[in-house]
């Protein structure tokens, strides 16, 4: 399709801002790991299979996960989320989601409930400004979002 594609991080060129990860959970420490000695500063674990799962490999892959990326000075959101929805950026996690911004900042721990409501917002004509769904919440959460939209210049509403 005409884009450049790298094997790792490591062999990506200069700097790496975000990771997006949609890899399977067992592949996630890995992936952390590669972030932190390329210097990565966030990840999104869109990866489900953590905490939220109940089982004791889940909640102790969460640790890792949290251990590597404090230990590095990388922010976390998510695991088992969807991730940023940010008209202006361009970033989206909904094919379908509108490209006009709005005013309206939007928190959502389920992802399934920030597609759904950014979808019928769109129907009724609201514009979000930004859109989280921060998932297991075992780094960046709610009080982290909302300190964030409270000086964000693009958002007069939560």
């Amino acid at each position: 399709m005409g884009l450049r594609v790298f094997p790792n991080l490591q062999a990506i060129p200069g700097p790496v801002d975000c990771v997006i990860s949609c890899l399977g959970a067992s592949r996630v420490i890995e992936l952390m790991r590669d972030s932190a000695s390329k210097g990565v500063k966030g990840v999104v674990l869109f990866t489900a299979g953590f905490s939220e799962t109940g089982r004791a490999e889940g909640r102790q892959m969460e640790r890792e996960v949290i251990e590597i990326a404090h230990a590095a000075g990388m922010r976390i959101l998510g695991p088992n989320c969807m991730g940023v929805y940010c008209p202006e950026a361009g970033l989206a996690f909904g094919a379908d989601f509108p490209r006009e911004s709005g005013q309206v900042g939007l928190i959502c721990q389920s992802g399934t409930n920030a597609l759904f409501t950014v979808r019928a917002a769109a129907e009724r004509g609201v514009r979000f400004s930004k859109v989280v769904s921060y998932g297991n919440a075992c780094d960046v959460d709610e009080c982290d979002m909302l300190e964030y939209f409270a000086h964000d210049p693009q958002t007069s509403m939560v």
